[in-house]
């Protein structure tokens, strides 16, 4: 298992680095948070561009380490519950960024971190969806990881969900990872891409594949994703892709007969053969979430993103 050490949030040197951009108050000011409308909590949420949840409009979405100096600051968001890119900015100046850390906004405190510099994503102020949202640049090996016990098989007895925001870029390559939590495209789970698609696998062997979805080839400027596993281990699962029934590519279900994935990290999107592209927003459900969350999820985001 990979190991990941991080300084605790705000700490740069031993002493406390300002978090800049932090919202002073959360309730009053019209922000939408998209995880206090849902009727399921997540058990991970990440996000490079805004607070999804109120509670956490108080604290820092992100961590960057600056590519100049090595020095490092947290940022939090300004008054519209946005990443404070203008604060981030004015820190950066002429150099540029990495990113150390996103910080989970679900409560559980398990934060996405890459201690190593050269393993770290490039920040990016802007350029994902129609709206220009920023997140950060990923290729081959480039990602962030968690070992956090909280993550250990999600995909079990109650189903799975998982929402992403990213956008390809280069040529789509079949056999890439967009997130996991597996030692490669045949073990545990995986977003990964397959004919041009993205497509979920749970799988203990290569012989093994439980394939998500078929739909929604690659081709926007970017998507927003949330897939959804329901609670079937034989036969046909009824996959349901941002809120409505999808094709399906699946066999023998989901669920029953699968090897943990505890000796894993959670990795986004993967310390090998990671899709090259930009990511933003990603979160994580331990069970089949309703149709309504589907939809919720998917159509805020892709409002917001512009996708």
């Amino acid at each position: 298992m990979d190991a990941f050490k991080m300084r605790p949030p705000g700490l740069r040197g031993g002493v406390r680095a300002p978090v800049r951009g932090v919202l002073r108050h959360s309730r009053g000011t019209g922000l939408t948070c998209i995880l206090d409308e849902l009727s399921t909590a997540a058990v991970g949420a990440w996000s490079v561009a805004r607070v999804l949840a109120g509670s956490w409009s108080r604290r820092a979405l992100i961590r960057l380490r600056r590519t100049g100096d090595d020095v490092e600051s947290d940022f939090g968001a300004d008054p519209a519950g946005e990443l404070d890119i203008a604060a981030v900015q004015s820190w950066i100046g002429g150099s540029s960024a990495s990113l150390v850390a996103v910080y989970d906004q679900s409560g559980g405190g398990n934060d996405l971190t890459q201690a190593t510099g050269s393993s770290q994503p490039v920040f990016a102020a802007g350029g994902l969806g129609a709206n220009d949202r920023p997140g950060f640049t990923t290729t081959g090996t480039l990602h962030l990881a968690s070992s956090a016990a909280a993550f250990d098989d999600l995909w079990a007895a109650d189903g799975f969900a998982v929402h992403i925001v990213w956008k390809p870029s280069g040529t789509i390559t079949d056999n890439m990872h967009i997130v996991r939590k597996a030692a490669g495209l045949n073990s545990n789970w995986a977003l990964f891409i397959a004919s041009g698609e993205a497509r979920m696998t749970r799988s203990t062997t290569g012989d093994t594949r439980h394939k998500g979805p078929d739909a929604n080839l690659i081709a926007d400027t970017s998507y927003a994703e949330t897939l959804n596993s329901p609670v079937i281990h034989n036969g046909n699962a009824t996959w349901r892709r941002n809120g409505y029934p999808a094709a399906l590519g699946t066999q023998n279900g989901v669920g029953a007969g699968t090897a943990s994935d505890a000796p894993y990290d959670l990795q986004w999107p993967a310390s090998v053969s990671a899709h090259p592209g930009q990511h933003s927003e990603l979160a994580l459900f331990s069970r089949e979430i309703s149709t309504g969350d589907l939809q919720a999820l998917n159509s805020e985001a892709t409002s917001y993103f512009g996708t």
